[in-house]
């Protein structure tokens, strides 16, 4: 959609953690019929140019710490090795 200013923006809410326990308390306390949440999806990130980077559900993979999770899973479309490396 576009913004009031006329820029493109992607609408819906990017990362979300299992962590977020008062999100789902207020699911719970609501009581809704199903729930309204879908699952964990890959991520991915746009530029004027095209996907630039793809993130995985971390919590699907061998657990690293997080600099090393992020440099071996996510992928990065254009980046160049030196970049990823110095990164």
């Amino acid at each position: 959609f576009l913004t009031p200013g006329g820029r493109r923006a992607e609408a819906g809410q990017h990362g979300f953690w299992n962590e977020y326990n008062n999100i789902f308390s207020l699911i719970d306390e609501l009581d809704l019929p199903e729930d309204p949440l879908t699952g964990y999806a890959e991520q991915g990130q746009y530029s004027p140019a095209g996907l630039e980077a793809v993130w995985p559900v971390y919590r699907d993979r061998q657990q690293l710490p997080t600099g090393l999770g992020q440099a071996f899973f996510t992928r990065f479309m254009h980046l160049p090795a030196t970049d990823l490396a110095s990164a």
